[in-house]
């Protein structure tokens, strides 16, 4: 006898139609996902080919100091700023030279066919897509699209950073001319405290009088590298002698190794050994100094990177990027040790002997920085700062 399966059949038939619309839903909305996440990712590189081709512009200008480079139409910062907070983002890294480029002018700067407008600053890397902006009426949920910059620190070598201070973003959210700290932007909090001292666009203005930056009471290290990016390095005053930075107070008696790059005008030395920046190291108790002359007759009239470290190949130094010579006498390098870190810019520890120079910006490692790092470094504040 046959049994009636139509009542089976029915619930059957319900369950696979709710199933199939279950899946149907899913599919749809992952295709709706899908569809979603493939034009934010085309927003996303398209953001990113306009930064590099700023920043490869940027680079180019600093290094030939040709203007026409950075095309585009210059944006009020108040409409900027604007923009800005109606995407979300609280604050920006620079208060002018924001441009405004058209598809027109995306093409001169080598990216076809894109059809957004864009706000960017050359210098900071900030870029902007106003026409999505202005699409999303002020959502701000797609920030990560319409947005991006380069981080400060982004290039330069980060293991074993203890200070870094910038003149392009001296306060950690862009740069101000009347802000009297310099942010340290390696995350430690060890921020300088300005005494006198004047902000220009992208460094710090010291007059060699009575202007200088302090930190005291830094945890020290043997192994350290020290980068220091400066220009017009003059002495000054009335001992005509001093120093661009000194870490520790330089004397025979302490318990920490003093370092710093001396400068010294004096007419009691000899007139082709004036003005030379001179590394000078001093280790504990023995009175006893190494020195390595930094600038060869490089003209300190230009903007230049100068650097030291102490490792395990002993103390180096360098310029521009370049290794110009070390001491590895064990006698004399093992007794270098730093327990606090005390430091001083544009002039000597606690003293009246100032220099007068302009500042770019200046690292601390505790650790040695290999040849090839310290050319990264190098290289970094050469496009940064156009040495």
């Amino acid at each position: 006898m046959l049994r009636d399966n139509k009542g089976i059949t029915l619930i059957a038939l319900t369950i696979t139609i709710i199933i199939l619309l279950i899946l149907a839903g899913i599919t749809i909305g992952g295709g709706r996902e899908s569809i979603k996440m493939t034009k934010s990712n085309k927003l996303l590189a398209e953001l990113d080919m306009v930064q590099h081709a700023c920043l490869e512009r940027y680079t180019e200008y600093k290094l030939t100091g040709d203007i026409s480079l950075l095309i585009g139409t210059e944006v009020n910062y108040a409409a900027v700023q604007g923009l800005a907070e109606e995407l979300g983002i609280n604050t920006l890294l620079s208060t002018n030279n924001y441009y405004r480029l058209t598809p027109s002018d995306l093409e001169k700067i080598g990216i076809q066919d894109a059809n957004d407008t864009y706000i960017v600053n050359y210098q900071t890397g900030e870029v902007i897509n106003e026409t999505q902006k202005q699409i999303t009426s002020g959502s701000g949920s797609n920030n990560n699209v319409l947005y991006k910059y380069t981080a400060v620190n982004e290039g330069y070598v980060q293991d074993g950073l203890v200070l870094h201070y910038d003149g392009v973003n001296n306060t950690g959210n862009g740069h101000s001319n009347t802000t009297t700290t310099w942010k340290d932007l390696s995350g430690n909090g060890n921020d300088g405290t300005l005494t006198g001292c004047t902000w220009g666009e992208n460094y710090l203005d010291l007059d060699g009088v009575d202007d200088y930056v302090r930190k005291t009471g830094m945890t020290g290290t043997t192994d350290f590298t020290i980068e220091i990016v400066a220009n017009d390095i003059e002495a000054n005053g009335t001992n005509s002698y001093g120093s661009s930075f000194m870490i520790n107070l330089w004397s025979s008696d302490v318990t920490d190794t003093s370092i710093h790059l001396w400068v010294d005008n004096r007419t009691s030395i000899a007139e082709s050994n004036r003005n030379k920046p001179l590394f000078r190291i001093l280790v504990p108790k023995l009175n006893e100094e190494n020195y390595r002359e930094v600038s060869g007759n490089r003209d300190l009239n230009c903007k230049g990177y100068y650097s030291i470290s102490n490792g395990q190949s002993g103390l180096k130094y360098y310029s521009n990027g370049n290794s110009i010579g070390q001491n590895t006498d064990a006698s004399f390098t093992n007794r270098v040790n730093i327990n606090t870190i005390n430091l001083d810019i544009g002039r000597w520890y606690n003293t009246s002997y100032f220099v007068k120079e302009k500042v770019y910006s200046f690292r601390i490692y505790n650790r040695a920085l290999t040849d090839a790092e310290v050319l990264q470094n190098y290289n970094q504040d050469r496009i940064r700062f156009g040495l």
